[in-house]
């Protein structure tokens, strides 16, 4: 019961881009029309700025996002991007670049797996108002009520484990009612094996945040993260996830549940890309918005910290640069600075480079049961290749 094969995918071909991504469009400008991938204009629209997310003020700065943007707008234009749905660059303190295709900037999509990046920030949280003891406390502790049913290996599992994806879980969620019930009740594979993806691993996280907090994970983001950083969530969409194929397009902001009311941890979040930059941006702030310190600054450097090294030939995954994973997020290296991410399949990514002042956001419309979303994630890097890295130079 997987999806159309994207956790394999993205291990092989979106995180081998993901470093050559921002290199891409690092210099990407905010004006002109956008003409969608792989057709005319007539179903583009402007984009509508979030009043938060900074703007370019300068007459330099105005004129060279420009130039570069008539260039990314002509290159995006191409049939190899059909399905890209939003391109968001924000460096050096602006937003230097956002196009929509095909859809708005008030389209809510799927992001995903980037949902296991919002989940991680609400466990850092939790953690700073001590409702969670810290990443060392086991599952036999995490979720009491289940104790007695775990295997002695899953109740002495860590949420460090679950957060690194270093638990030895099996991937596919369960279709039982009780989802959280099902996957305690499984065997380990060995967890000395190091890495292994799996959407329990995440949605463990999600159960013991309802634990921890005493309301539905939905509740708790709203207050802790989602309305300090003014990300629309009233009304949601919370319908039932029992499989693969109850993922339907949402109209709206939503976050799928399992049978027993529990947001999936692993997926199911439906966002906008201005939403998705505003996490980057709480992050390349190290956790700050506005002055408020939303997520703990040491959570944020621990979250996106290296923790696993991850190698080709890692459940075939075949990086071309350094990657590795954190809790819950993606480590890699770009031109040679540290970099993170939150990814998702199908297109889906929130960038973020330090050392370069610089967040990326894109969102893509790619599921497809007969065709394969790799060719564009191949595309936008040719982009970088051709287009982005000799203007940079």
């Amino acid at each position: 019961m997987r999806q159309p094969d994207p956790a394999k995918r993205r291990r092989t071909n979106t995180w081998a881009f993901v470093g050559l991504l921002a290199f891409a469009i690092l210099a990407a400008g905010c004006t002109g029309t956008p003409t969608p991938p792989g057709g005319p204009a007539s179903s583009a629209s402007a984009p509508t700025l979030d009043p938060v997310l900074p703007v370019a003020t300068s007459d330099a700065d105005l004129a060279v996002d420009r130039q570069l943007a008539e260039a990314l707008d002509v290159e995006f234009a191409s049939d190899a991007y059909a399905g890209l749905t939003s391109v968001m660059v924000l460096a050096d303190g602006r937003t230097v670049y956002e196009r929509y295709f095909d859809s708005t900037a008030t389209d809510h999509l799927h992001v995903w797996s980037v949902t296991k990046s919002i989940v991680s920030t609400l466990v850092g949280i939790a953690i700073g108002e001590g409702k969670i003891p810290g990443v060392g406390a086991i599952l036999a502790e995490l979720l009491p009520d289940h104790a007695e049913d775990m295997a002695p290996a899953v109740a002495g599992i860590t949420l460090e484990q679950l957060l690194t994806m270093s638990a030895g879980l099996a991937d596919d969620l369960p279709s039982a009612d009780d989802a959280v019930g099902s996957i305690l009740g499984q065997q380990t594979l060995d967890p000395t094996t190091g890495f292994s993806y799996a959407n329990n691993s995440a949605h463990l996280v999600a159960a013991i945040l309802v634990e921890a907090t005493g309301v539905p994970l939905l509740e708790y983001a709203r207050t802790a993260l989602f309305d300090p950083l003014g990300i629309a969530t009233r009304p949601a969409e919370q319908p039932t996830f029992a499989d693969w194929a109850d993922l339907n397009d949402l109209s709206d902001f939503g976050w799928y549940v399992d049978p027993q009311g529990i947001n999936l941890g692993g997926l199911g979040l439906w966002l906008r890309a201005q939403d998705l930059a505003k996490i980057g941006l709480l992050y390349l702030d190290h956790g700050a918005w506005n002055g408020r310190q939303v997520v703990p600054a040491d959570w944020v450097k621990a979250a996106t910290t290296e923790h696993v090294p991850l190698e080709a030939g890692v459940e075939g995954f075949a990086p071309t640069g350094e990657v590795g994973y954190g809790y819950l997020w993606w480590t890699s290296l770009v031109d040679g600075a540290a970099a993170f991410s939150a990814n998702g399949s199908f297109g889906q990514r929130v960038l973020v480079v330090p050392a370069r002042d610089l967040v990326v956001v894109t969102q893509a419309n790619l599921v497809s049961a007969t065709r394969d979303w790799a060719p564009v994630d191949t595309a936008i890097n040719d982009a970088i290749v051709s287009l982005i890295a000799p203007a940079l130079s």
